[in-house]
């Protein structure tokens, strides 16, 4: 693909929290519907995928006629250690009075802990949530959901600190400047963006990151990526999580760029 595909940089993995690493305090649990079926769910705004395990895959009737999605994205968990999974399904998860359709779920082995809460939500399901009960009830949504929901209030709440935090360090959107890709189902590829609002003359150091508000296709992910920015460009890592090609036409916004420091901390995936 020319300038548009190159090595892949140096770069954390997919963060998850809720395999077999012991959490801080007590587990933040509630109910979610899958496709249509109430499970016991582990609401883990440290996680930036949302999985489930094979046994519940299996045992659902509408999830196991879908045929698994093989996929190479590597997964880290929390202590650095490789989290093992069989592929990708997409399910569709209601929660908070939204459904949210055809959401990419990573299948993973059963353990002790998810044999009894078989779904895990990451902050990619977390943070569409949290758009929707803005848009819907106003600043004021946290406030409700603290009193009707309090199970997703510290999800949400960390959620919503994290990207306040980002605002005052955001450099800018990247677009993509390359010609019109097609992306094959499953594949990864880091596609060269400018990134406008920052130093073009300077070489900086930014954290490359999606964002829920750029409204990309729902089957592409976007890697947390910390990259060094020459001449104000900087390589985007996206992920096509579907069966069929999809389409980045160029000016495209791909991703945001976050000013940061080296004590920030960073990990692949949203």
């Amino acid at each position: 693909m020319g300038t548009q595909q190159g090595p892949h940089p140096p770069v954390k993995r997919i963060s998850t929290e809720g395999g077999e690493t012991p959490l801080v305090g007590p587990r933040n649990e509630g109910e979610v519907e899958v496709n249509g079926k109430a499970c016991k769910a582990l609401i883990d705004s440290g996680s930036q995928i949302t999985s489930i395990t094979y046994n519940y895959w299996q045992s659902h009737p509408a999830l196991q006629k879908k045929k698994l999605q093989s996929s190479k994205i590597p997964i880290e968990g929390a202590a650095g250690q490789a989290v093992p999974y069989h592929g990708v399904l997409h399910i569709d998860l209601k929660l908070l009075g939204k459904e949210f359709k055809a959401v990419p779920t990573f299948v993973v082995p059963d353990s002790d802990y998810r044999s009894s809460v078989p779904l895990l939500v990451g902050t990619n399901v977390i943070r569409a949530s949290r758009m929707h009960l803005r848009a819907a009830y106003g600043t004021q949504f946290l406030h409700q959901v603290k009193v009707k929901h309090h199970e997703w209030y510290t999800a949400l709440q960390k959620v919503e600190r994290a990207e306040q935090r980002e605002m005052h360090d955001v450099v800018g959107p990247a677009v993509y400047t390359g010609r019109t890709i097609h992306i094959p189902g499953g594949k990864e590829m880091d596609l060269r963006c400018k990134i406008k609002a920052g130093p073009q003359r300077k070489t900086y150091t930014a954290l490359i990151e999606g964002h829920p508000s750029l409204q990309l296709p729902q089957d592409i992910l976007v890697a947390k990526v910390l990259a060094n920015v020459k001449r104000g460009c900087a390589p985007v890592r996206v992920m096509n999580l579907s069966q069929r090609v999809v389409t980045i036409k160029r000016h495209t916004n791909l991703a945001s760029a976050v000013l940061v420091g080296m004590e920030k901390h960073v990990s692949v995936w949203t």
